[in-house]
């Protein structure tokens, strides 16, 4: 392809379909890469004879770093990463600074780095950073700073020298730009390099004294009339508080210096929520995004301290639970995700006691819980409908996914088995059970989420939501067709092998026969059953629940009731052995 490189536009597309099919070698240095690596270098050769549109969009490209349909990011190709590591080339990269380093009010060169660096964040030193960020043109430079940041996110493996220094220029550069200048644009991108701020930078920020410059930032931006600032702002709170909460060491991010974080931003969530009117769909995404990430960020803390007000959990809740019902699927997106975590915060030590003293927990509990099965029930029972859309489909979908997370979050704090509650409790265990049951329909991660959800729900939870309702036994029956139908060894059927792990050792005699009812079991799935049962040592309490439905069941094979039951008498006598008893000393 070198001898025949050509500048046409179908040749450049050829090139990038040729380099973006290598394969990985263990051995690099192979024919087929050498070659390969040769063709990047002949268009980084082409750039510096001669700018060429289409050769600079084939490099772009192959550089990658572009945001893909289903969220990810095009990935830099293996011959380009190669020869960006080699000393081949560094004519290439001398060519793009002086550039950058020019006259010209808007530099190619500058962007060029910057899509370089998305991917690849070694092509710059420190200083060669500082020289284009801090160069004629503060918007260029910007803009190369946000490509720097976004590729330090991406490439956690890179080897950029001096990270304190890295993160001492970073923070100072933002926050000068921010409080020096009013123009939009500007405070947009600073915005965002708040966002990409890795633990380490935050660290700096602390250590530095650098807080209360930045809060004061992020405060001035929320309160701020241009909508996209405003939303921005809330989004870099959001980042700024998981990554405080949960990334960076316990020394430097003390419970007291916490404390002040959250009576800093409390007010701000508060107030954002709190709005007269019509607030903008991604200004409330955001702030829901960021109440989300303090209550999570609080609960993975693991602290006896309040954070937060508990009264501020509370309204928090109320809140974002009528957020659910919103037109906006971004919004009913982050809603679903903070109420599971705001939810576990609240119903749990130290919060609970203080809302259950004051009569707000059950009434608020059951509005969570009612909000979250709609959700579940919608994915479970319309995704397959033709009246709905793609979009409507594929949203049903994701909202009964993060659904069925949040209720096991929730369904495992003492709350959900007090008497008021319990109806509740049990209605959310059946819309859980009921997206196991319709697997064929569903999407696998709304299935697995689900069987995540029953196994955060302990034992003694389980035994009162489902107390003669024959729920586990449902529940059980679709984990099996499952286990017959899928292929071994899936993410699937792991995940619910867990499942059945967890609920056998505690279903009653009616589930047992809620099962052998099932319309989809056979005498061979029973056998299977049992099979599966013996390999995964499930306790005898199980087999002896099924050895007394299969005696009152019909038309069965006698051979399988007498198999559960030797099973069973096996685990009696194995744990009267254990106990230092003879067999024939205890009655059966």
């Amino acid at each position: 392809m070198i001898c025949c490189f050509s500048y046409d536009d179908e040749f450049m597309q050829l090139v990038y379909v040729v380099l973006s099919n290598i394969p990985y070698s263990k051995n690099i240095h192979d024919n087929l890469t050498n070659e390969a690596v040769k063709l990047v270098e002949k268009l980084g050769a082409t750039l510096r004879s001669k700018w060429r549109g289409n050769v600079v969009s084939c490099f772009c490209d192959c550089a990658g770093g572009r945001p893909q349909p289903h969220g990810s990011i095009s990935p830099m190709v293996l011959p380009m990463s190669l020869w960006l590591c080699d000393s081949s080339s560094l004519a290439f990269k001398t060519f793009l600074l002086e550039n950058a380093a020019g006259k010209d009010s808007y530099s190619s060169a500058t962007r060029l780095i910057g899509v370089i660096v998305r991917m690849h964040t070694d092509f710059i030193c420190l200083e060669e950073l500082r020289m284009i960020v801090l160069g004629h043109s503060q918007t260029d430079g910007m803009k190369l700073l946000i490509d720097f940041l976004s590729g330090r996110n991406e490439c956690t493996s890179s080897s950029f020298e001096s990270a304190s220094a890295v993160s001492e220029f970073i923070v100072s550069t933002l926050n000068t730009v921010m409080n020096t200048n009013e123009r939009s644009d500007l405070r947009h991108l600073c915005l965002q390099g708040y966002c990409l701020l890795l633990p380490i930078d935050w660290a700096v920020v602390i250590n530095t004294d650098q807080t209360q410059d930045v809060l004061d930032n992020l405060k001035r931006s929320c309160k701020e009339r241009n909508n996209k600032e405003k939303a921005i702002s809330f989004k870099a709170i959001g980042e700024m508080l998981i990554k405080c909460f949960t990334q960076i060491d316990n020394d430097i991010c003390n419970v007291d210096w916490l404390t002040q974080l959250c009576r800093e931003v409390e007010p701000l969530l508060e107030s954002a929520l709190n709005v007269t009117g019509r607030l903008a769909p991604t200004i409330k995404s955001m702030v829901i995004f960021a109440a989300g990430n303090l209550a999570f960020g609080i609960r993975e803390r693991q602290s006896e301290n309040h954070f937060v007000r508990p009264a501020f959990l509370a309204y928090l809740m109320e809140k974002i639970c009528h957020c659910i019902d919103h037109s906006n699927e971004k919004i009913v997106g982050n809603a679903i995700r903070s109420i599971g975590h705001i939810g576990f915060l609240a119903f749990h030590h130290p919060y609970a006691s203080y809302l259950e003293l004051n009569n707000e927990a059950t009434q608020l509990f059951i509005l969570v819980v009612v909000k979250l099965c709609q959700k579940v029930r919608q994915a479970s029972k319309d995704t397959s409908t033709s009246s709905m859309s793609w979009k409507e489909r594929s949203s049903a979908k994701k909202h009964g996914w993060g659904a069925c997370h949040a209720l096991g979050h929730i369904l495992c704090c003492s709350l959900a088995t007090k008497p008021q509650i319990l109806n509740k409790s049990q209605e959310a265990c059946g819309a859980i059970v009921s997206c196991i049951n319709k697997y064929e329909l569903l999407n696998e991660k709304i299935i697995v989420a689900a069987g995540g959800a029953l196994q955060r729900i302990t034992h003694s939870h389980l035994v009162l939501m489902c107390h003669r309702t024959g729920i586990l036994g449902t529940a059980l029956s679709g984990c099996l067709n499952i286990v017959i139908n899928k292929k071994s060894g899936s993410r699937l059927q792991a995940e619910i092998e867990d499942v059945m792990n967890h609920i056998l050792p505690i279903i009653s005699v009616l589930d047992a026969e809620v099962l052998i009812r099932a319309e989809t079991t056979t005498p061979s799935s029973l056998w299977l059953l049992y099979e599966w049962m013996v390999e995964n040592v499930a306790g005898g309490s199980a087999f002896e629940k099924f050895a007394i439905a299969l005696e009152q069941a019909q038309n069965l094979d006698i051979r399988l009731e007498q198999n559960f039951a030797s099973r069973a008498s096996f685990f009696h006598r194995k744990k009267l052995i254990e106990n230092n008893r003879q067999p024939q000393d205890d009655e059966i």
